[in-house]
């Protein structure tokens, strides 16, 4: 619901293509494939790693995306607890 009315959203992660078989037009027919299917919903969402690719479509970052690495992860071995 938004505004009290229905709305239908796609979502969909990044597109990967793996390098052996890049520069062929694989990305870019999925997102064809992808802009074609999503054109049914009020709006699609899109996550990715790297917005660069996909500057050429009709999507807009709308949300910084932050990326977090740690420098010895074995520190935090078992001391690490999800609730």
């Amino acid at each position: 619901m938004l505004n009290g009315q229905e709305h239908t959203t796609a979502c969909f992660h990044g597109i990967c293509v793996k390098s052996a078989f890049r520069s062929r037009g694989h990305f870019q027919r999925l997102m064809q494939e992808i802009t074609q299917y999503v054109a049914e919903y009020d709006s699609s969402i899109m996550f990715v790693t790297k917005p660069y690719l996909y500057k050429n479509y009709p999507y807009r970052m709308m949300i910084p995306e932050y990326d977090f690495a740690m420098n010895n992860p074995k520190l935090y071995q078992n001391k690490i607890t999800l609730k």
